[in-house]
This record gives C-alpha cells, sequence and structure tokens, in this order.
C-alpha cells in the first residue's frame, strides 16, 4: 500500500503546496509506501518528514485509489522567501513551493493533481497558463 500528501498553506494564508521531484518520474505531492507497522496517517507525515524535512499537521484523507492508494491532506508552515530546498531522500533532487499547477515534467497528470487540489482546498487553486 502506499500513501501521498497534498501539503498546503493552512486556509488563513495564500495557497501554496509542495511537490518533490523524484529522480525519474518528475515532480510528484510526497509519499511512498506504509510500513507494515503504519495507518496510512503515520505513513504520510513519516513520508513528508522524510522526502521534505517539515514536520505537517494531518488534516484529513478523503481519497482513496483502489485498494492500495491513499491521498491526505496535511498543513505545514511555508515561508515567502524559501521557495526550493534540497531533500534528504536520495531519490528527490528537489522540494519546491507551487502556486499554480506545473505544466512540466509531472509524474501525475494535470487533471489528477487538479482533482486533489479542488478535493482538499477547493477553488483556492489557480491554474497554469
Amino acid at each position: 500500500m502506499w500513501v501521498a500528501g497534498l501539503v498546503t498553506t493552512p486556509a488563513h494564508q495564500p495557497l501554496a503546496w509542495i511537490m518533490v521531484q523524484h529522480i525519474s518520474r518528475g515532480w510528484e505531492l510526497p509519499g511512498g509506501k506504509i510500513n507494515s507497522d503504519e495507518v496510512p496517517n503515520q505513513a504520510i507525515l513519516r513520508e513528508v518528514k522524510e522526502e521534505c524535512g517539515l514536520k505537517a499537521d494531518f488534516q484529513s484523507m478523503r481519497i482513496k485509489i483502489g485498494d492500495k492508494g491513499h491521498i491526505a491532506h496535511l498543513h505545514a508552515p511555508l515561508t515567502k522567501t524559501i521557495t526550493s530546498w534540497k531533500s534528504d531522500d536520495p531519490h528527490i533532487s528537489e522540494v519546491r513551493v507551487f502556486h499554480q499547477i506545473p505544466s512540466y515534467s509531472l509524474a501525475w497528470g494535470s487533471h489528477e493533481l487538479e482533482f486533489v487540489l479542488r478535493t482538499y482546498v477547493g477553488d483556492r487553486i489557480a491554474r497554469s497558463e
């Protein structure tokens, strides 16, 4: 089983979210395998810490992909000055803050990412041109 997480700014701040650049797949939401001793909400908190170096607050998990995957929503403090940083995970080349759906190198389709954003943050999103 696997888990991914939409890590966003809290609702009272302008919308931004985190994506990681996997060395072979491109830009995607942080996530990974669920360990045998974890439940999905524990796994996504661990994965976000490992891949992004962030301590996030779990919000909800309303998206299930088949019987193997879960997509959660989390909040994390994001500063206006730091928009990109290196990950300690050897499979992640960069962690970046996004304000629009990127139009390049997406591991997921833009429509899939838009669905996740709309599910968790509604009309706070802006599409890239």
